[in-house]
């Protein structure tokens, strides 16, 4: 069986969130104000106007992945199941981009709070002018009213799968 070898650089953007993020209860964009690498915007784009969006500049197939820790709820016994996805242009949920965990304070645990987090990897076919947007909401699970927040430092990565 023969070896896939990549040569030289990949076009690539990470961008990233600095500040906490309140969860909301239905799925919302998730705006990014940083930008820490961006090697090659004629192929691969943080939107500097629209910071939720990574931008395509041409056709191909793209490596896209998020990664995200929650703070644990301030109420005592209380769940949350957190979920986050990946749009393209702001209509079509992209298939594989789906995560979701759950977030959660008991009581019955020294220091009460459980801490978890999301991560999703996934192959991206995308044309030239797409944009991908990451979205997070949470569902109250338990009657106890939480409020979960994305802890600062969210990053969301796309790779160019080509030279």
């Amino acid at each position: 069986m023969g070896r896939i070898t990549l040569s030289g650089d990949r076009a690539a953007v990470k961008a990233r969130r600095t500040t906490t993020l309140a969860i909301p209860t239905v799925f919302a964009d998730v705006t990014l104000d940083a930008t820490d690498i961006e090697n090659d915007t004629a192929t691969v784009e943080h939107d500097n106007t629209n910071t939720d969006r990574i931008t395509l500049q041409r056709d191909g197939l793209f490596w896209v992945h998020y990664n995200m820790n929650f703070d644990a709820i301030g109420v005592t016994n209380a769940t949350a199941y957190i979920e986050a996805r990946v749009r393209v242009n702001d209509t079509t949920v992209i298939d594989g981009s789906l995560s979701s965990n759950t977030d959660f304070d008991d009581n019955s645990i020294e220091g009460n709070d459980v801490q978890n987090g999301l991560n999703c990897g996934f192959l991206f076919e995308g044309s030239a002018g797409d944009f991908l947007t990451l979205q997070v909401q949470y569902t109250q699970v338990s009657s106890n009213d939480p409020t979960p927040d994305i802890l600062a430092g969210l990053v969301f990565e796309v790779l160019a799968q080509f030279n």
